[in-house]
């Protein structure tokens, strides 16, 4: 597998990965890419796009994007400029469930570290300027030792290429520079678990008794709930929707490829809004909006679009949610 010079040329081809950032987890597991979404994002839907490794986790700021990479018996998981989702504990636990995850990291004020866990438990971390770490003990062996001795020399380029030739030795695969030259895969996450500010966690987490309420409910009745709630945001925040919407789904018509693109675009654009204004509740009234429309046009029982209805409309939610549980009345 390549080495540490391998990963100098990447970060010198990438030299904006050394000050923006990168996570970079490999997972060897028996789930493919949708199981890994949901573990990812436990109990929703992430969207998959095709989407800049470069450009577009700035476009979608806050929201996390993960970029995918499959390979024979492994998968990557990629962020870069700063994002840092894949840092939680929890997440590399939950991706490693049915296998062993291994994951280097480093951000603009985050310190370089190597991570590993192994049947959804987080089992290591070691870290720059942290405690002295014992090589052989870890799951990194005699790779970490060399990220160690360019941390002691002061190789801060050196200790981000070692610690990627960590994770390259150990998962038994690679990443190169021209990777990150071409548009990927992607989830959008729009309800991370753990969930940082202004985001939400997944409303089956935050409110389970009223997930399972909802759920008892007859799909014709979920779904003209997750309308209702589309309406509202539509109506209150003057969203510059696709047309027909969410008409054509009470029809009983679905999503259009071109639809969900457009509420991608619509997302971007609310995502930069919130980035210049600081404001949140524009941002939640789109994120309501395309969650409540994606469930409508599926089954009818996601109801992450009530978390973010009720974070964007602040005082005025009880005005909805009364409606909603008159909806809900037999």
């Amino acid at each position: 597998m390549p080495g540490a010079e391998h990963y100098r040329r990447v970060l010198d081809e990438q030299q904006w990965l050394h000050e923006s950032g990168l996570c970079w987890s490999v997972i060897r597991t028996r789930g493919g890419h949708r199981d890994i979404a949901h573990r990812l994002a436990p109990d929703t839907d992430p969207e998959v796009r095709e989407l800049d490794p470069r450009e577009d986790p700035l476009n979608f700021s806050p929201l996390p994007l993960i970029f995918v990479d499959e390979q024979s018996d492994t998968m990557s998981l990629i962020q870069t400029n700063g994002g840092d989702y894949l840092r939680s504990q929890d997440a590399l636990a939950r991706l490693s469930q049915d296998g062993e995850a291994w994951a280097v990291s480093w951000g603009p004020s985050v310190n370089v570290r190597l991570a590993h866990a192994r049947g959804g438990n987080y089992s290591y971390v070691w870290r720059t300027f942290g405690d002295a770490a014992d090589p052989p003990t870890s799951p990194f062996g005699d790779w970490l030792a060399a990220v160690i001795e360019a941390e002691r020399e002061d190789d801060w380029t050196g200790v981000q290429a070692h610690a990627m030739a960590a994770v390259d030795g150990a998962a038994r695969t690679s990443l190169d520079a021209a990777w990150f030259d071409d548009d990927q895969r992607a989830f959008i996450i729009d309800y991370p678990e753990p969930a940082p500010e202004p985001l939400l966690s997944p409303f089956a987490h935050t409110d389970p008794g009223r997930t399972s309420s909802m759920e008892a409910l007859p799909h014709a009745v979920r779904r003209e709930v997750l309308l209702v709630v589309a309406e509202t945001m539509r109506d209150r925040f003057d969203l510059d929707i696709p047309p027909g919407l969410p008409d054509a789904l009470r029809r009983g018509d679905g999503l259009s490829d071109t639809d969900r693109e457009s509420l991608t675009f619509l997302l971007e654009d609310a995502c930069a809004s919130w980035e210049r204004s600081g404001k949140h509740e524009r941002l939640h009234a789109m994120l309501a909006f395309r969650s409540a429309l994606r469930a409508a046009s599926s089954d009818a029982a996601n109801f992450d679009a009530l978390a973010s209805a009720r974070a964007a409309l602040g005082a005025q939610w009880p005005e909805l949610d009364i409606a909603i549980q008159r909806l809900a009345s037999p």
